[in-house]
């Protein structure tokens, strides 16, 4: 075989080279929507202020009424024909989007007669109308053979485009689909009072002078934050599954009157609640009735939610993290066993130091450990444990703010304690009386006896 000159092949790969520099570095390669255009050149999401779509194939009257949305001089969609709703805004940037992007699949310079591509007449048009006063026209015809794309036309253009059929749908949706989907979205910074209803239960949060969360019926007690925000979120998240009836007329007909459970939600202590009522569950499905406060129609929303919100247990809402705290911000420990104390202080060096005690540092980092972290497994009343704590744990924080344990009795794998907030009371783990136990084996301090009085 003949050789071929090295100097020929350097060429070849020179050409190769400026060809590819020519082509993708001078000018960036065309994406897919340059190579085929646009549908709707020149339309901007941002400026459409109203969009109307009309089924003009269809034969059901209520389909024929054209469904017109507009947009309010704050952003916010509404469906003002045939009757007005507020507009699901999630779906309202989902279609504006594909309209925007939509592009063909292929495109017919000389369509010839329209009606061989379903367009004489269309079975839809949607017309989109923009703040300058222009307007963008969208006429669908029928599908194509494999039916993953339908063939359009552009109001103003001659040629007829064979676009997906996907995108389409998205457009081409009902009024039920333009509807707003959500209920209300309680601000966890903003709400200041819930009050949960089910049946003839009834639970109120309420935020304090600071802030905070808690539980102020059936009892008085500090609440979890995360349980709270947990709830809010879930509201705010909550999605209507089914819009049953405008005008209900009989709420009793769907458990709504009374209602079986509600949410309250309070971001001003003098005006209305939000508010979402829960009713009985839908014949042959996982949803049940609902209806939003101050709206007339009844609309269904998945079971779980009134599961697992509106069935709510006192429990699940109080703090469970009440004696927790950060340990580095310790700065002295004081353990108390009856007669005898423990006084554990942190040096300038961050190692903890007792009298006569080598393991100190040791002892008291490891029951800081644990201290630091004590969770409640469960909830106890404040009679169920001894009058005489059998081991007192005072912790002084850099905050100025003392954290003190006062331990009971024991239970199985379950020791109380008395809380140092109020008048509440824990079982919480008892692997922790074993650290209390191992600090009092070395030498200890006799509390001293209170001086006589003179008199």
């Amino acid at each position: 075989m003949k050789r071929i000159p090295s100097s020929v092949i350097y060429l070849a790969v020179a050409t190769l080279l400026g060809g590819y520099i020519y082509f993708f570095e001078r000018k960036p390669a065309p994406t897919e929507s340059e190579k085929k255009g646009k549908v709707l050149p020149g339309f901007v999401s941002d400026d459409i202020l109203s969009i109307r779509l009309e089924a003009l194939g269809s034969t059901v009257t209520v389909d024929k009424t054209p469904l017109v949305l507009e947009k309010d001089a704050q952003g916010i969609w509404s469906i003002t024909a045939p009757k007005r709703y507020k507009a699901d805004e999630s779906h309202l940037r989902s279609v504006l989007t594909v309209a925007g992007d939509l592009a063909p699949d292929a495109t017919v310079k000389e369509p010839g007669d329209l009606a061989a591509y379903g367009l004489a007449p269309p079975a839809h048009r949607v017309t989109f109308s923009s703040k300058e006063g222009k307007g963008f026209l969208i006429e669908v015809g029928s599908k194509d053979i494999q039916g993953t794309a339908t063939y359009v036309r552009n109001g103003t253009a001659s040629e007829v485009f064979l676009a997906p059929s996907s995108s389409l749908e998205t457009i081409l949706k009902k009024i039920e689909d333009y509807r707003d989907h959500t209920f209300f979205k309680p601000d966890p910074v903003l709400a200041k009072k819930v009050r949960l209803t089910h049946g003839a239960d009834r639970l109120v949060l309420e935020k304090d002078g600071s802030g905070a969360w808690r539980l102020t019926s059936p009892l008085k007690a500090k609440a979890s934050e995360s349980k709270v925000r947990e709830l809010l979120n879930a509201v705010g998240s909550l999605r209507i599954t089914a819009f049953e009836k405008d005008d209900p007329g009989s709420l009793s007909t769907y458990g709504l009157f009374p209602p079986a459970g509600s949410i309250e939600v309070w971001t001003d202590e003098k005006g209305p609640p939000n508010s979402i009522l829960v009713g009985s569950k839908k014949k042959g499905g996982n949803d049940v009735f609902a209806k939003q406060g101050n709206l007339p129609y009844v609309v269904a929303v998945p079971v779980y939610f009134k599961d697992s919100q509106i069935k709510f247990k006192v429990e699940g809402f109080r703090d469970k993290d009440a004696m927790k705290f950060d340990q580095g911000s310790a700065k002295s420990l004081t353990l108390k066993k009856g007669s005898a104390s423990l006084s554990y202080t942190k040096d300038g060096q961050g190692q903890w130091t007792l009298p006569g005690q080598a393991g100190a540092q040791g002892e008291a980092a490891d029951l800081l450990a644990s201290l630091s972290q004590t969770a409640v497994m469960d909830f106890a009343s404040p009679s169920e444990g001894p009058k005489d704590p059998s081991f007192v744990a005072e912790v002084s924080l850099t905050d100025g703010e003392p954290r003190v344990f006062r331990f009971g009795k024991q239970v199985k794998d379950k020791l109380f304690l008395f809380s140092d907030q109020g008048s509440e009371a824990y079982w919480v783990p008892a692997d922790v009386l074993q650290k209390l136990e191992a600090c009092f084996k070395g030498p200890s301090v006799p509390i001293a006896s209170p001086a006589p009085s003179k008199n």
